[in-house]
C-alpha cells in the first residue's frame, strides 16, 4: 500500500511566497513603466533606464581615430573680449585741468565727469570745473607789464558746465614685457557747454 506524502505549508513559509510574488510583481511594474515612459517619450524616473537610451544626444559618439588624425588648428586672439563692460553703468572721473599755451593767465583748477554708458562704445554725461581761486598771472604777463609800465586787461575763469557726449571707436590692450596687459581706448568727446568770467584787472 503506497501513501502520498502531504506537504504542509506554515505561515512562514507562505509569508516568503507572499514576499516574493510581491517583489516580483513590483519589478515587473516598474520595468511596465519604464517601457511606458520610453514609449511615451518621458524621462525614466526609476533609474533604470540608460541616459543615452533616454537623451541620445548626451552622449554624442566619436571616433577618436579620426579625431586624431585631424589637423590642429591653432588660433591666438590679439584682443580677447572686454574685461569690463560698460553697457548701462555710470562712470564717475575726476580730473585737474592744465592750460598749455596761455600766456598770461593760466587757467588751472579741478573738474569733474559724470558719464552714463547707453552701450559699450556711447556715453552720455556732464562735466564741469572750478578755476576762481586757482587763476594764475604768467611771468610773461609781469615782466611784460614791468617793462613797458603798461597794465594788461585780463579775463579770469570762475566755473564751467558742459553737456558732452563720449564715442569710443578704438578699445585694445597690449602686452608690456610678457608681464602684464595695459588696457586702453581712444575716445572722442563733443558737445556744449558755459563758461562764467569776470575782469580780473
Amino acid at each position: 500500500m503506497c501513501s502520498t506524502p502531504l506537504v504542509a505549508l506554515g505561515q512562514d513559509d507562505e509569508k516568503d511566497q507572499g514576499d516574493a510574488a510581491g517583489q516580483g510583481n513590483e519589478t515587473g511594474d516598474a520595468d511596465e513603466n519604464a517601457a511606458d515612459n520610453k514609449a511615451a517619450g518621458k524621462k525614466d524616473e526609476t533609474g533604470l533606464g540608460g541616459i543615452c537610451e533616454i537623451d541620445p544626444d548626451a552622449c554624442p559618439k566619436l571616433d577618436f581615430d579620426k579625431e586624431a588624425a585631424r589637423d590642429i588648428r591653432e588660433q591666438v586672439f590679439a584682443v580677447q573680449q572686454l574685461f569690463v563692460l560698460r553697457r548701462w553703468r555710470f562712470e564717475v572721473a575726476p580730473f585737474w585741468q592744465v592750460p598749455l599755451n596761455d600766456q598770461f593767465v593760466g587757467h588751472s583748477g579741478p573738474g569733474l565727469a559724470l558719464n552714463f554708458w547707453i552701450t559699450n562704445v556711447l556715453a552720455a554725461g556732464l562735466s564741469g570745473n572750478y578755476y576762481e581761486p586757482f587763476n594764475s598771472d604768467s611771468q610773461f604777463n609781469f615782466q611784460t607789464r614791468r617793462a613797458a609800465r603798461i597794465s594788461v586787461p585780463l579775463t579770469e575763469y570762475r566755473w564751467n558746465a558742459n553737456l558732452n557726449f563720449t564715442y569710443t571707436p578704438i578699445i585694445g590692450k597690449f602686452s608690456g614685457f610678457g608681464d602684464f596687459i595695459f588696457q586702453y581706448d581712444a575716445y572722442v568727446v563733443g558737445g556744449v557747454g558755459v563758461i562764467s568770467t569776470r575782469p580780473s584787472r
